[in-house]
């Protein structure tokens, strides 16, 4: 960015003022049936970062509180102006609400405020957002603490010297600087212990959240966390000590009575089951048994059996396993490291265990066929039936993002890259599907949401393989119209038993034709991420 800005930004700090950093996680939209009502943790972190730089640090997490543009606003200005303002974006859509909240806040104050961005899409498309906005000044990519320590450090100093790893920014005359990446930190416990008092008065006891690792021992080709973290394969971990003094400051000092533990792989490293039984150890030893859930992978749930027994008695309660497909050849292309085998070894495991499932699901891809969907049916209704705490939330897509290695073999520079199945007619089925979610399954989760018992989100699953079996099955041979009339009767019984009168006259009210419809189906909501 211009000198200029970079001064303004920094003159508090020689006229013996603390210069104030605001970070903000712009709201977007949730999906239907989102479960779980979670704060932004990285900005927990990254404060740290900036205390650590000497900077003032205010939090403003628009999205867990669901705040519109003109609110968020307001609330980064609660303190006047800060001398930096910077985003967490991890999608196109948070892009959109961040600019337009900085139009608004350059509208109320007559000037710029210069704004740094971080996370997944902006550690993807880091050059093209400083081109295309310049709005934008700064891009942090991929792990964010220290070159937000380093750029706090610079600007305190009146402006950047030299080149910081995991930064660029750009210059006053358009020149884009900085493409030096930054080592990852070698041990996450020294980033410091992340402050929750901020959000005590926002969030209910079973809404609390945490991390305990960062990055992935998994190689999935269409997976964005290893290029995040720097390199697929690298998993990163707090120590069991941190972990679970964590834990027990958020149920002796906030009452949680619920955890969600949100790492991309809770057990990595080369002894899962070691770790496993540290941190059991721990909270037995802290007397502390509070129910917690996480997302493992269905290999090391097969190798480790023990370690989730261990893990059960101190109150893990429910685990989020990727097993994707029951299709072993599509496993193979997805480069999941796992068979359909050790997908249903590992849920049978955890079901003896009484842990809860959610199986993720990845049914539409370039590859499709009408076998491979038939066999995904097949297997998440055998998986559902064996194992009665199992369910899926939702029949998802593949999304090809940018930096992923499945991404290479798609043309274009785009977020998301945009695919076909190779066959129209399979393609046909997933567009119908399209349909059926948008018309007739995301109203309804909106009216009666699955997280209200294990037995509706059970029956909301059983239901999307009986209407998806009927897109299958019913082909070319079926209009459109007539597979919206049928799969919604479908859903009017359904809410009747799932919910009530009030409920189903509400859904029937809502009344939008299948073609209106579809064309409001976000982006967003094309899958349950």
């Amino acid at each position: 960015m211009g000198r200029k800005l970079i001064r303004t930004a920094c003159s508090s700090a020689r006229d013996g003022t603390v210069p104030r950093l605001v970070l903000c996680a712009p709201n977007t939209p949730k999906r239907p049936g989102n479960l779980n009502r979670l704060y932004t943790l990285a900005l927990l972190y990254l404060k740290n970062a900036a205390r650590q730089a000497g900077w003032e640090c205010d939090l403003v997490d628009a999205y867990f509180n669901g705040l519109p543009r003109q609110e968020t606003v307001a609330r980064i200005l609660a303190r006047g102006a800060p001398r930096l303002l910077g985003f967490c974006l991890h999608s196109p859509s948070m892009l959109e609400e961040a600019l337009g909240i900085i139009q608004i806040l350059e509208r109320q104050l007559g000037r710029k405020v210069p704004v740094v961005v971080g996370g997944h899409y902006a550690t993807h498309q880091a050059r093209e957002l400083l081109e295309a906005h310049d709005r934008i000044h700064y891009v942090i990519e991929g792990e964010g603490e220290g070159a937000l320590r380093a750029l706090l450090i610079a600007l305190g100093e009146g402006h950047i010297r030299h080149s910081i790893p995991g930064l660029r920014w750009r210059e006053e005359n358009g020149q884009i600087c900085g493409d030096q990446p930054r080592s990852l930190a070698t041990d996450l416990d020294g980033l410091g212990n992340i402050d929750f008092d901020w959000i005590d008065e926002d969030i209910g006891p079973a809404d609390w959240s945490l991390v305990a690792s960062r990055g992935c021992s998994g190689r999935c080709s269409f997976c964005a966390v290893g290029p995040l973290w720097g390199a697929s394969g690298r998993w990163r971990g707090h120590s069991p000590e941190w972990f679970v003094a964590r834990v027990e400051e958020l149920v002796r000092n906030h009452r949680a009575t619920r955890i969600i533990v949100v790492d991309d792989n809770f057990l990595g490293g080369p002894a899962p089951d070691e770790r496993a039984a540290a941190i059991a150890d721990l909270m037995r030893r802290k007397e502390i048994h509070v129910p917690f859930s996480v997302m493992v992978r269905a290999d090391t749930v097969c190798a480790y059996p023990q370690a989730f027994g261990e893990l059960q008695e101190v109150g893990l309660h429910h685990v989020l396993l990727g097993l994707e497909s029951g299709d072993d050849a599509i496993l193979a292309k997805l480069n999941k490291g796992a068979t359909r085998r050790q997908g249903e070894e590992a849920t049978a495991i955890l079901d003896r265990l009484g842990i809860t499932v959610t199986a993720g699901t990845i049914i539409f891809h370039p590859w499709m066929t009408r076998e491979s969907i038939r066999t995904d049916l097949e297997f998440l209704k055998r998986l559902m039936e064996k194992n009665l705490r199992c369910y899926f939330l939702g029949l998802n897509e593949l999304d090809i993002l940018s930096g992923t290695p499945i991404a290479s073999g798609y043309a274009g520079n785009t977020w998301r890259r945009e695919w076909k199945a190779a066959d129209p007619a399979v393609q046909e089925i997933y567009d119908r599907w399209r349909l059926i979610q948008g018309a007739v399954l995301f109203p309804a989760m909106r009216l009666a949401p699955p997280e209200a018992s294990l037995g509706r989100r059970r029956a909301y699953a059983f239901w999307q393989l009986e209407s998806l079996g009927l897109a299958l099955e019913g082909g070319a041979t079926m209009a459109r119209e007539d597979l919206f009339s049928a799969t919604q009767a479908s859903m009017c019984k359904f809410l009747l038993a799932q919910a009530d009168r009030e409920t189903l006259e509400r859904f029937l009210e809502i009344g939008t034709s299948p073609r209106k419809m579809v064309d409001r189906i976000d982006a967003h909501e094309r899958c349950f991420l």
